[in-house]
C-alpha cells in the first residue's frame, strides 16, 4: 500500500464574536484499498505534509486546534479515495479589528529605598569634611506605575520584540494615560503577550496580540536627570601624560607626618581623569552622567496618550 496523494481540497472560516472554526476537508488516494485509520493519518509523499490529528495547530493560527477529524469513503466502497474532515476551534479570534480598540489604563504606585548622593537641592550628601556618609543615606520613595493594556497587530509588536523592549526608557518627551514624562524618565518593567486572530474586511485571518506593558515613571523629586544615573567622579588614580601617552598613577595625599602615601580613600576626579581641585568653598565636585537603561523610541508602540485609552496611531 502507498499513499499517491495526501492535500487539502477545501478550507472555510467561520469566525464570530463568541466562536471561530476552520474547517479543512484533505484528498487521500492510495494505490489500494487503505483503512479509515491509515486514511486519517496519511502523509503526501511529495510535499510531506500530514494530514492533521486532533490537538494539532492550525497551520497559520497556532490559537486554533484541531478539535475532530473524520474519515469518508468516496468511491463507493472501493476504499482507495477518501475525504478527511479536520475542524478547527479557536480562542483570541474577533472580527473587530485590533488598532480601532481603546487601551486598558491603570494606575498605582511602587514603594523603593535606595542611597542618595544628592540632597533637593542638588548637593552632594557629604560630612563637613566633604566625605560621603559611611554607610550611605538611603531614602524611601514613591513611583508611579501605569499598566497599560492594548491589543496591537503583530506588524507592530511581536515577541521577538520583548527583549528589546523590556527594561528600555523612553529616548523622547511622551505623554501615556494623561501623564506627559520627559526623555528617560520612564521605564518599560515588563511585558505580556497573549496571541489572537482576527478577520480583516476582506476576510483574511491576521495575527495580533494583546499585550500588557507595566511602565514605572521615576519622579523628579527623586532624579533630576530620570533614569540617566549622576556618579560623582571619584576614585584612587589618577591620569597624567608622559610624553603622547596617556597613563595611569596612583593619587597620593600627605600624612599628619607629611609624608606623601598613596590614597586609601576614594578621591574626588576632575571630569577628565585628574584629580580635582575645588575652585570656590560651594564647589562640591564633577558629576558624570551614565546612562544604565537604553533609550529607544516608543511612539510606534502606540500608547494611548490619555486616560480614555485613545491610542497614539502609527507613523
Amino acid at each position: 500500500m502507498a499513499i499517491l496523494v495526501a492535500q487539502v481540497k477545501s478550507k472555510k472560516a467561520n469566525i464570530t464574536a463568541d466562536n471561530s472554526r476552520f474547517t479543512h476537508v484533505w484528498m487521500v488516494v492510495s494505490d489500494s484499498q487503505i483503512t479509515e485509520a491509515e486514511a486519517l493519518f496519511a502523509t503526501d509523499p511529495n510535499s510531506g505534509n500530514t494530514v492533521p490529528s486532533i490537538g494539532d495547530p492550525h497551520p497559520d493560527y497556532s490559537n486554533a486546534l484541531v478539535v475532530s477529524s473524520d474519515a469518508e469513503n468516496i468511491d463507493d466502497g472501493e476504499s482507495f479515495v477518501w475525504e478527511v474532515t479536520a475542524t478547527y476551534e479557536g480562542y483570541g479570534i474577533t472580527t473587530q479589528d485590533p488598532n480601532t480598540v481603546r487601551a486598558t489604563v491603570l494606575f498605582g504606585s511602587a514603594q523603593y529605598s535606595q542611597v542618595i548622593e544628592k540632597d533637593s537641592n542638588g548637593d552632594p550628601i557629604e560630612n563637613s569634611a566633604g566625605d560621603p556618609f559611611d554607610p550611605p543615606i538611603q531614602q524611601e520613595d514613591s513611583r508611579l506605575r501605569i499598566s497599560v493594556t492594548q491589543k496591537m497587530t503583530s506588524e507592530v509588536f511581536s515577541p521577538s520584540l520583548i527583549k528589546f523592549f523590556e527594561n528600555s526608557v523612553n529616548l523622547d518627551a511622551i505623554r501615556i494615560g494623561g501623564v506627559d514624562i520627559e526623555p528617560k524618565f520612564a521605564r518599560i518593567l515588563d511585558i505580556e503577550l497573549v496571541p489572537g486572530s482576527y478577520q480583516n474586511t476582506l476576510g483574511e485571518l491576521k495575527e495580533f496580540f494583546t499585550a500588557r506593558f507595566e511602565i514605572e515613571v521615576i519622579p523628579q523629586q527623586v532624579s533630576a536627570t530620570g533614569y540617566v544615573r549622576q556618579l560623582l567622579d571619584a576614585g584612587f588614580n589618577e591620569l597624567y601624560e608622559e610624553g603622547e601617552e596617556i597613563k595611569q598613577r596612583a593619587i597620593m595625599v600627605q600624612t599628619d607626618d607629611g609624608e606623601s602615601v598613596p590614597a586609601t580613600e576614594p578621591q574626588k576626579l576632575d571630569g577628565e581623569g585628574k584629580r580635582y581641585i575645588p575652585s570656590t568653598g560651594q564647589d562640591k565636585g564633577i558629576y558624570l552622567e551614565k546612562e544604565t537603561y537604553l533609550p529607544l523610541e516608543w511612539k510606534n508602540l502606540t500608547f494611548p496618550q490619555e486616560a480614555n485609552g485613545v491610542r497614539s496611531s502609527v507613523s
